[in-house]
């Protein structure tokens, strides 16, 4: 087919869905709830005409188009674009620019002009939703965990059943269907900024509330320690300009690192040498500590960046993607003036001294 005839032909036949009522079966995807994958959806023509794409931390992609489902794969983006999805569709192959909103990510979906796709970030740290409530003097108990895979854990007075739940709609942020005494019940549940809210359907008037099931906020760093009185410790020049092609100061370590999970992800660190000649104390070789303490964190060139590389104390490192949730460890050594760092997968990245 004719590639400029190609959305055309899509908008058409979105049109025929539209009349034909096809679809009328489709149900909202489930939430993202941390397991990595960040989720965009969008629909026209009053919802029969639905697209939604699944990014998923190995660097693939699952794609629905009104039932027509097919496969790619994305690649961090530059600039105002956070990522790009290279998707199939009809046979056609089209890139998808996603940019970061603050809140979540949008995408113009190629293949229908004017299709808007949104979807919320992924946590870092998934955790169950635990809802509980009582009544009659704490006589009547009710507690509905929701775990990360979708199923639902129920105690209503000692009278323990399970369940599912999926993502809601407009204001309810999510449903999860029961069974409690035998009978099969349905329970909204809203978000309320601080946490949520739900009736119990099962004895009105009973509500049940619970705190998010994503920890926020990010600990503050530990207080860096004076320097050792051992060896010399090199001077520390000005910071680089945060920008695209960074330029590092005298005598920084540079190291190119890519993740196990998604060879995509790549990204290129630096530390400056008045931060790893404190580290190490000014001297040529390195003995890991028995402590897990934190020793330094490299620079990733912008203050918000997604990515994140922390060494600790025991020989140890932490590398974390914010943005899809994604967190790796592996170990690294000092030795003879030079650094490795070694992942969990026995991949091997040597840092370069920027002289």
């Amino acid at each position: 087919m004719d590639k400029k005839f190609l959305p055309i032909f899509l908008v058409l036949t979105l049109l025929v869905c539209l009349l034909s009522g096809c679809k009328e079966g489709w149900t909202e995807p489930e939430e993202d709830v941390g397991n990595g994958d960040i989720t965009l959806s969008g629909s026209m023509y009053s919802g029969k005409a639905v697209v939604t794409v699944i990014l998923h931390p190995d660097g693939t992609v699952d794609c629905d188009a009104n039932g027509e489902k097919s496969e790619g794969t994305w690649e961090i983006g530059s600039g105002d674009v956070a990522m790009v999805a290279h998707l199939t569709v009809k046979g056609e192959t089209v890139d998808m620019d996603i940019t970061d909103t603050g809140e979540g990510y949008s995408a113009e979906f190629p293949m229908v002009p004017g299709m808007i796709l949104t979807g919320g970030k992924a946590s870092a740290a998934p955790k169950d939703i635990t809802l509980s409530g009582s009544m009659y003097n704490g006589k009547a108990v009710v507690t509905v965990v929701l775990h990360p895979d979708g199923t639902v854990d129920c105690d209503a007075n000692g009278d323990k059943t399970e369940g599912t739940w999926e993502a809601g709609s407009g204001d309810v942020a999510m449903v999860a269907h029961l069974t409690v005494k035998g009978e099969t019940v349905d329970m909204d549940i809203t978000d309320t900024g601080e946490g949520y809210s739900a009736e119990f359907p099962m004895v009105p008037g009973m509500i049940l509330t619970g705190a998010k099931g994503v920890a926020t906020g990010t600990p503050e760093p530990p207080q860096q320690s004076d320097a050792p009185e051992q060896g010399d410790t090199p001077e520390q020049s000005d910071s680089p300009e945060q920008s695209d092609a960074p330029t590092y100061p005298e005598n920084s370590l540079v190291l190119d690192f890519t993740a196990d999970i998604n060879e995509q992800l790549q990204k290129t660190f630096y530390v400056e040498s008045g931060t790893w000649g404190v580290a190490f104390g000014g001297q040529g070789d390195y003995t890991p500590a028995d402590s897990a303490d934190e020793l330094f964190v490299w620079n990733a060139g912008k203050v918000d960046s997604a990515f994140h590389l922390t060494f600790f104390a025991d020989g140890t490192y932490k590398f974390e993607y914010t943005t899809m949730g994604i967190e790796e460890t592996g170990t690294w050594t000092w030795a003879d003036w030079n650094l490795t760092v070694t992942s969990a997968g026995g991949n091997s990245f040597a840092a370069s001294l920027n002289k």
